[in-house]
């Protein structure tokens, strides 16, 4: 469940928070729509990418590192 409450955040971080995601291509399947009442996120079929599986691999070492120090 990626909805705002479930991730303990507002929806409009949580918007921010995806696209930015989709935009550094960590993700795929965010779909931003701006109409004149602002901006919605349509999500289909979300997706990591493999960017993003490399960026959650490089950071869990780093996480590992610093622990071990």
């Amino acid at each position: 469940d990626f909805s705002a409450s479930a991730l303990g955040i507002s929806e409009e971080r949580r918007k921010k928070l995806l696209v930015a995601l989709q935009d550094e291509g960590l993700i795929k399947g965010v779909i931003l729509s701006r109409t004149l009442g602002g901006e919605n996120i349509r999500i289909d079929r979300m997706e990591i990418t493999i960017k993003g599986l490399e960026y959650l691999a490089t950071d869990a070492l780093i996480v590992k590192a610093r622990e071990a120090r």
